[in-house]
């Protein structure tokens, strides 16, 4: 943050981060909020983070994910929020549960 409340992601493309998970049957999806959504307490969440991962899903190696801003549709020049969403709908049976390690968590 510059000054203000907000993150200025003007300029930047994308979030990315490595990831991998414990079994390998981990999901999540990531959510971004910009001043309207936390407002309303809520963000835009992104598509499964499969969809984001070289090998189409977690596994017990690191890989990198890329998420595209604009797939948000949020006002990226007031971010207020990045968070992990693990919704049913990203598991076998709408239930899951494992452990998922982020690192290297970077805008480019």
């Amino acid at each position: 943050r510059s000054g203000g409340k907000y993150f200025d992601l003007t300029g930047y493309k994308a979030i990315t981060f490595m990831v991998k998970g414990e079994k390998a049957e981990e999901n999540f999806k990531i959510g971004l909020a910009d001043r309207h959504w936390e407002e309303l307490g809520d963000s835009i969440k992104s598509d499964q983070i499969i969809k984001y991962l070289p090998s189409g899903k977690i596994t017990t190696d690191w890989q990198k994910a890329v998420i595209p801003l604009d797939e948000f549709f949020i006002d990226t020049s007031k971010l207020s929020s990045i968070s992990i969403s693990f919704e049913s709908v990203c598991f076998p049976e709408c239930q899951g549960s494992g452990k998922v390690y982020l690192d290297d968590i970077t805008l480019e």
